[in-house]
């Protein structure tokens, strides 16, 4: 059964950000952008730093059939914009309603052709239920121009506010979608070469936010024992693994001091996933002795893999994340 939690991608979950990369720059203090009715024809081009506030309570519902990267039809007003890209270049985009009316807003990106038949699950974000923020981070797979959409999931139109990202590793400044910046792209030194936190026996805590699959906490190949904490529904924790050779690895959730869970064991969702989490390798599933869920996988192709884990407890959750490499 997939859980509601993560029942779309895992591009990123909601209001799991620090608030002072909001702060440091704002959002909706500075430049309008012009939103196309649509994203066929002539459409406003956008550079990376804009933040403003748009109206959308005078567009139409040109764009719904999104479910293929929103997870579900956005039948709300949307409006759209146009991104240059280069190939494997990576841009965060970040919303939040403004509206009195509840909107719940849905982000997206079209390709060069504006065929919403195309959207798959890296593509687009509408994770959290009602007035919560949403972000989204996608890397370009190839250069050219895309078109991003903004929507909702109710119909209408209302007031967002938008922070447009281009975040750089290695500059020394944290930015959406790095979980740390050392002023280096050198792995090997707590902070790897794409700025996600690498975690280690003297630094096993998760680092958030890691619900974004560009800045999920790296497992050492060693393995480790890492204490986490799901803040509620909404969060998923991501971590890299690097599978050996033998393409073998164990994942196993446990209780507060690695221990193993009992029968008020919170329900908890566990699975591993190829490296841009869009493809499921394996669920989790509870064994006899322990309530939580635990993996045993092999045959994997050797390289990096995805682990992620979520819950639907509305409650802040702790738990352990054993990985190990038979």
């Amino acid at each position: 059964m997939i859980r509601v939690a993560i029942a779309c991608s895992l591009l990123l979950a909601c209001d799991l950000f620090p608030e002072d990369l909001l702060d440091d720059g704002g959002m909706g203090d500075g430049g309008g952008i012009v939103l196309s009715e649509t994203c066929v024809g002539s459409v406003p081009m956008v550079a990376a730093g804009t933040n403003a506030i748009l109206d959308l309570s005078g567009f139409a519902d040109d764009v719904s059939a999104v479910a293929g990267c929103t997870g579900e039809t956005t039948p709300g007003a949307d409006g759209f914009f146009g991104v240059a890209m280069a190939a494997s270049e990576k841009w965060h985009f970040h919303v939040r309603n403004m509206s009195a009316s509840g909107l719940d807003p849905a982000i997206y990106v079209l390709d060069s052709a504006c065929d919403a038949r195309r959207c798959g699950p890296t593509d687009g974000i509408d994770r959290c239920a009602g007035n919560r923020d949403e972000h989204l981070t996608f890397v370009a797979p190839r250069a050219g121009t895309y078109y991003v959409g903004l929507d909702s999931k109710n119909v209408g139109g209302g007031a967002y506010e938008l922070l447009i990202v281009r975040p750089t590793c290695g500059d020394g400044e944290l930015e959406h979608s790095e979980t740390c910046d050392d002023e280096n792209t050198e792995s090997g030194d707590g902070c790897d070469a794409q700025c996600r936190v690498e975690l280690s026996a003297a630094a096993r805590g998760e680092e958030e936010p890691n619900d974004d699959f560009t800045g999920a906490n790296v497992v050492p190949a060693s393995g480790l024992d890492i204490d986490g904490q799901l803040s509620s529904e909404c969060d998923v924790d991501l971590f890299v693994v690097d599978v050996p050779a033998s393409g073998a690895v164990n994942v196993d959730v446990l209780a507060v001091g690695a221990v193993v869970c009992g029968d008020s064991a919170p329900e908890l969702d566990l699975r591993l996933w190829n490296a841009d989490a869009t493809t499921v390798r394996a669920v989790g599933t509870v064994e006899a002795g322990n309530e939580c869920p635990v993996l045993r996988t092999t045959g994997l192709t050797p390289g990096e893999h995805l682990v992620s884990i979520a819950t639907t407890e509305t409650r802040p959750t702790s738990y352990v994340l054993r990985v190990a490499f038979p």
